[in-house]
């Protein structure tokens, strides 16, 4: 009964760390798709950047696109798995990491950190600061909304005739923190999708182990069951032959003969 009993325990584990391994699957196959809907979003925006240098006229439409752009980036940065936590806000999954006017990091500044094996912990999925905001010259949100305003003020000029320039500083810087951006982004996916390679070997090594032990365990309760089945008919035909003897001696006692003999 006690073999029975760690193994058990040893199948509770292993289905409590399938559990977690599911989820963690889950979680990081949501995120590598918003990280390819983020690098997706992020060169449109920089082939907008770029056609910015070429615009004879009026920018207005660009400046409407490349706000709409910014806006879509935001959302997906702030977007959630199947349990409504924000993938990028790291160990602090309910709360908004970015926020909308602010536009500065608001969440952990730990990734979440999960057992998926006895001795494994992996940190699951990535900050939204490491991805978006370097640093305070390097926030991509901030920086997208510098641009805009200029090119509105460029606009502005443009419309009452007066001399203006494009911003060209700021529109590189722009393209080169865009492109930095979009390594990141990469780095991000190549890192959680080896994650996710690692996980599905460590999940087909693992289910035959649940299986085996899953096995062991039933066998095992199948023999104890056995055993007490047996101990019970043993017990059980002990006590038809007490019974039966019990009975002859009262016949023979109550017989003429066997009285005369006591």
């Amino acid at each position: 009964m006690s073999n029975s009993i760690i193994n058990q325990n040893k199948l509770y584990k292993l289905n409590r760390f399938h559990q977690t391994r599911s989820y963690i699957k889950s979680f990081l196959s949501k995120e590598c798709s918003i990280l390819q809907d983020i690098s997706n979003t992020l060169s449109i925006i920089g082939v907008k950047v770029i056609s910015i240098q070429k615009t004879l006229g009026d920018p207005t439409v660009l400046i409407e696109e490349l706000k709409s752009l910014k806006n879509e980036l935001i959302m997906l940065a702030n977007s959630t798995d199947e349990n409504q936590n924000y993938i990028f806000s790291g160990d602090q999954g309910n709360q908004v990491p970015f926020d909308k006017d602010q536009e500065n990091y608001q969440g952990g500044e730990k990734c979440l950190q999960l057992k998926i094996s006895e001795n494994w912990k992996i940190n699951i999925g990535h900050i939204g600061s490491e991805i978006f905001i370097k640093n305070e010259k390097e926030n991509l949100f901030q920086k997208l909304d510098a641009l805009i305003n200029e090119l509105s003020q460029y606009a502005l000029k443009k419309t009452k005739t007066e001399n203006s320039e494009l911003p060209f500083d700021l529109i590189n810087q722009t393209k080169i923190l865009i492109q930095k951006t979009e390594s990141r982004v990469l780095s991000a996916q190549a890192e959680s999708g080896n994650y996710l390679i690692k996980l599905d070997d460590l999940e087909n090594s693992t289910t035959s182990e649940i299986e085996k032990t899953n096995e062991y365990i039933q066998n095992s309760l199948g023999q104890t069951h056995s055993e007490l089945i047996s101990m019970a008919s043993e017990l059980q035909f002990s006590k038809f032959i007490v019974e039966s003897s019990m009975k002859v001696f009262q016949i023979m006692k109550n017989m003429s003969l066997f009285n005369s003999i006591v």
